[in-house]
């Protein structure tokens, strides 16, 4: 799933009927998670992926642990998540509870902290983009830009940099498709410029900090914040290229009427 589509399921689950049995499922599926994936979350024990050691709670190993608390008891409850021998032996990053009304959430390694009704999930979004994974922004721009591969002929490119290039150039918008009598033609040159390095240095930032690539356990991502500036960046990025797209080369097309 895209931040696009990410954010509209976690806007349909702030409007919904609060189902307390549901919630971290529901929650967990706004996320990408598939129905086998959140069958075997149901279960725990032999046979199951939930590693909770609280009753009623979810653990999804390497992302969450979270869980429905009775009303009133929020802050109670998260410190219960916080503090569960589980977390460690499990990797989790994100403990999170709600009693229907209220929503608190933690990230265990940087203590940053969210507080806010559940009718507030989808403005509190950004702060969950972390835990959409890191590697989300390399895959969105990748899927962005697969269709233009068969479009124009291409066969995939081996680095997404190289990628990146070859779609701003097809699409003049790279520096040198500026005329340099044009008004803040070096503003534009510069943006440009700009906006064709994010390709390549969230390739980079997935490289160094991403979870794969066999890091060790003693290794460490980046902090929320600087999460939430690639996501936005490369989302920046993708809806650029496809307005630029859809504004050159859609809406040039002939209709009926004017044939």
């Amino acid at each position: 799933m895209n931040a696009v589509e990410i954010e509209e399921a976690i806007s349909e689950l702030a409007i919904a009927d609060f189902e307390p049995v549901e919630f971290p499922f529901q929650f967990l599926a706004a996320f990408g998670n598939n129905e086998v994936t959140l069958k075997r979350l149901r279960k725990v024990g032999s046979g199951g992926t939930n590693f909770s050691d609280l009753p009623g709670a979810v653990l999804q190993r390497n992302h969450i642990h979270l869980a429905v608390c009775e009303p009133g008891r929020v802050c109670e409850t998260l410190d219960a998540l916080k503090t569960s021998p589980k977390n460690a032996s499990n990797k989790v990053k994100l403990v999170l509870t709600t009693d229907g009304d209220t929503l608190e959430a933690e990230y265990l390694a940087t203590g940053e902290l969210l507080s806010c009704s559940v009718s507030e999930l989808a403005e509190r979004f950004g702060f969950f983009l972390p835990f959409a994974g890191t590697a989300a922004p390399r895959s969105w721009w990748s899927r962005a830009a697969r269709p233009f591969w068969a479009k124009w002929g291409w066969r995939s490119a081996r680095a997404m940099n190289d990628l990146a290039k070859k779609l701003a150039k097809s699409l003049d918008l790279v520096p040198e498709g500026i005329d340099d009598q044009a008004k803040g033609a070096e503003c534009i040159k510069r943006i440009l410029s700009i906006l064709n390095q994010i390709a390549g240095n969230l390739a980079n930032l997935r490289r160094l900090y991403g979870t794969g690539h066999g890091k060790d356990g003693k290794h460490r991502g980046l902090q929320p914040r600087h999460a939430r500036l690639a996501v936005a960046s490369a989302v920046a990025f993708v809806d650029f290229v496809t307005e630029t797209y859809r504004d050159r080369h859609v809406k040039a097309k002939p209709t009926s009427t004017d044939r």
